[in-house]
């Protein structure tokens, strides 16, 4: 087997990967439709007598709620990165793939980074248009409004202003936000990749991380530091964040390569 990275041998493992999870990927759709029609459905029953004011104010709540719903399923997406190798027979099977140790690594990250969180807006496109028969059925006037309040948490984000400094400030804060998603996705996928109880090791690490970060925040002053010093500073612990993130995907990488066919107690070595 050739070592180095095709991409049409990668496609090819990259679809029997779907192919092969086709069944879970059904379910996990179908489950996160039912939840979200669910809750969906219990705020237009609630609300339906309610003044046209107090239901928006209800419905925009509870797209909020929806939103972290989604967040939350998002990070136990990723928890299951190498849900596939539990037992031996799954290992031999996937291991036995006509494909390359960095394809193989790279199709489970797509499908547990990319293909799973994908599935969180199309299932509350479908909950919403499926709540949208339920309240014309009530004859409330709802029609859509769950991805009508969520295009509207999006036009409420805070944007560029018009000087350049401003626009500064904000294209740094989108690189920290970004390269703090890419760090805590990658300790999340490292704890997947190294234990077999991949969810509560993730949770632990997650609260262990925000105890330090209140702390540290409880104890920061930002007074005493000019508006430069800590656009400064924000880049520079973007920076450092972009390579501790890079440096978790290489450990889990290199980690999978150690994997071995008979799995651990409790690690995947």
């Amino acid at each position: 087997m050739n070592k180095r990275f095709q991409l049409r041998r990668f496609g090819h493992a990259l679809t029997w990967t779907l192919y092969g999870q086709k069944g879970q990927l059904l379910t996990t759709l179908v489950s996160l439709t039912a939840m979200y029609f669910i809750l969906l459905a219990l705020t237009i029953w609630m609300q339906k007598d309610d003044p046209d004011w107090a239901r928006q104010a209800s419905y925009y709540q509870m797209t909020g709620f929806c939103v972290m719903a989604g967040c939350a399923a998002s990070f136990v997406f990723v928890t299951r990165v190498f849900h596939n190798l539990k037992t031996k027979r799954q290992r031999v099977a996937y291991f036995s793939l006509p494909a390359s140790a960095p394809e193989k690594w790279l199709c489970r990250m797509v499908y547990a980074c990319v293909v799973l969180p994908l599935l969180v807006p199309v299932a509350f496109v479908l909950a919403d248009g499926l709540a949208t028969l339920f309240g014309a059925v009530l004859d409330t006037g709802y029609v859509m409004e769950g991805c009508a309040n969520y295009a509207r948490m999006l036009g409420e984000m805070p944007s560029a202003s018009n000087t350049p400094e401003d626009a500064r400030a904000a294209l740094i804060f989108i690189y920290l936000l970004l390269t703090a998603a890419l760090a805590i996705n990658g300790l999340v996928l490292l704890c997947s990749t190294v234990f077999r109880h991949a969810l509560p090791v993730s949770i632990a690490c997650m609260v262990g991380l925000v105890f330090l970060f209140v702390h540290w925040a409880d104890h920061a002053e930002f007074g005493h530091y000019s508006q430069g010093e800590i656009e400064l500073a924000c880049a520079l612990v973007a920076t450092a964040l972009l390579l501790v993130g890079l440096g978790e995907l290489y450990l889990s990488y290199r980690v999978y390569r150690r994997m071995e066919v008979v799995p651990g107690k409790f690690t995947n070595l």
